[in-house]
């Protein structure tokens, strides 16, 4: 929890110091979930999947159905996901409050994403703006249950699904990530995917992202 907050708060205070450099705008996912997700889209973020094996945007699908509570045994933890006909998964979800289930800690206010058996979890972010954007985030596994699970692979990508940035997880691993100047045309996207590896046990993930731009 200190590790997503710190980056929060640096940002906060690099974007302020720079703010009067022209007008200040930004998208903080965790704040956005916490506002409310009882619509798919909601805002600028949409819940997606991809079931095609194809990794085109042109084929990722927005997740079915809300579900709050997200399960029966996690009455804090809503969420967008697949139906219980088709397995569930995949999941993103936000909790009202800290909880932990099953030895895994899902933290107020922190994003969870959960990627289904080879069909990964999607998160678009669909720009208001013309102009360059900048992120800030980070993502982590957050099942440490030893022996159970491989981790996860996540990346973010551009309009096109060309690779931004990348990288693989091991469970109760974390990284941070950015990239900066990144040109955007109002209505265009961009993808971040959490996916499973040889399977789908503890793959529970973490992900707080903020874009930035000065118009």
């Amino acid at each position: 929890m200190l590790k997503f907050l710190g980056m929060a708060g640096v940002l906060a205070l690099t974007f302020c110091n720079t703010a009067t450099a022209g007008k200040a705008l930004s998208w903080n996912l965790s704040r956005d979930m916490m506002i409310g997700i009882t619509t798919n889209p909601t805002g600028v973020w949409a819940f997606m999947q991809n079931t095609s094996g194809i990794d085109q945007p042109a084929n990722y699908t927005l997740l079915p159905q809300y579900y709050s509570p997200c399960f029966v045994n996690t009455p804090l933890l809503h969420c967008w996901r697949e139906t219980d006909a088709n397995g569930t998964y995949p999941v993103v979800g936000i909790a009202k409050k800290t909880f932990t289930y099953r030895l895994t800690t899902h933290t107020q206010g922190i994003p969870l994403l959960h990627p289904g058996l080879n069909i990964p979890v999607i998160l678009r972010w669909k720009s208001p703006i013309n102009g360059k954007v900048n992120i800030m985030g980070r993502v982590s596994d957050i099942d440490y249950i030893s022996g159970v699970g491989d981790g996860i692979n996540w990346s973010l990508k551009n309009k096109d699904a060309t690779v931004i940035k990348s990288g693989t997880l091991d469970n109760g691993e974390g990284a941070a990530f950015s990239a900066h100047n990144i040109v955007m045309r109002k209505g265009e996207s961009l993808y971040f995917s959490v996916d499973m590896k040889n399977n789908l046990n503890s793959d529970s993930t973490n992900l707080d992202i903020i874009i930035t731009s000065r118009q």
